[in-house]
């Protein structure tokens, strides 16, 4: 049950960065559109490893993290896990190792009904992704929240980065950190 609700907060984190960071565009596309993170300043920004699953990124120093089995979540508040139901963050890291990225990737779409659903090939760390991203218009505690969600494989291991928010807020932010993530396994 864990892990189902570990690769449903993944799919829904990457369907709302999706949504976020591309919401007037629509249809199937491919192509490698990479972040433009150039108006965020990172330089003050802290560093966040995580030796197990495999990955760095960097993240606005005022910003918090938190850490459950294989999913961190970060948001400009201090975030926590509440029992076995998650909170909604802006932005979630997952990783896990079902190496079935293209059912996990249908799950999503299915299970959050996105609008406008734009989906595309995109970059991480010079590995292929995929970036899907509407809004959400289907039952869950995501619903009319814009959904960015970018899925690829390395190393036997499944990550899903995703971003939710009612506004595009951070969407800038979400480019920037998925910009500095690195695969350090």
């Amino acid at each position: 049950m864990k892990k189902l609700i570990s690769i449903i907060i993944a799919a829904i984190a990457v369907v709302i960065g999706i949504l976020v960071l591309n919401p007037g565009k629509t249809g199937n596309q491919t192509g490698n559109p990479e972040p433009s993170p150039a108006t965020v300043d990172t330089s003050k920004w802290k560093k966040y490893r995580n030796e197990e699953l495999g990955f760095e990124l960097k993240y606005p120093e005022e910003w918090h993290f938190s850490e459950r089995e294989n999913t961190i979540v970060f948001n400009d508040k201090e975030i926590f896990f509440a029992g076995d139901t998650d909170l909604v963050f802006p932005i979630t890291i997952a990783a896990t190792s079902d190496q079935n990225l293209g059912h996990r990737i249908t799950a999503i779409k299915n299970t959050l009904k996105l609008q406008d659903i734009y989906e595309a090939t995109v970059t991480v760390d010079g590995i292929s992704a995929t970036r899907i991203e509407g809004l959400v218009t289907g039952e869950s505690l995501i619903k009319d929240n814009y959904y960015v969600g970018v899925f690829f494989n390395h190393n036997s291991s499944d990550y899903g980065i995703s971003y939710s928010q009612k506004d595009k807020y951070y969407l800038e932010v979400f480019d920037t950190i998925l910009a500095s993530f690195n695969i350090i396994k």
